[in-house]
């Protein structure tokens, strides 16, 4: 949503807003608030392979809060694992997809 047109595509970014919430991102995040509601839907998150955006304690926290999820990490990858590696992004998604909620006929 930070991309607008006019003539040409440029960034928009509101960066005083950002400034000023910056600090309310993990708001609702306390993981006492999950001890007993935990979130049972089935989850995949993509981590991208030469990203620290996921750390290892991050894993665990996920785990906790989501206990029917998977972590797949996309070899060859940055932050931006959806540019870097577009094909196997689509495909990890759509697998997720089929054998958790699609059904073929």
């Amino acid at each position: 949503k930070n991309i607008r047109r006019n003539k040409t595509f440029e960034w928009k970014i509101n960066l005083p807003t950002i400034e000023q919430n910056l600090g309310k991102i993990m708001d609702g995040l306390n993981l006492e608030n999950f001890i007993d509601k935990k979130i049972e839907l089935e989850t995949l998150f993509l981590k991208a392979e030469n990203s620290d955006y996921i750390k290892e304690n991050d894993k665990k926290i996920i785990k906790f809060i989501f206990p029917n999820s998977k972590i797949i990490e996309i070899k060859n990858s940055s932050h931006c694992l959806h540019i870097d590696q577009p094909q196997k992004v689509i495909e990890e998604i759509m697998l997720f997809l089929n054998n958790n909620f699609l059904t073929t006929h």
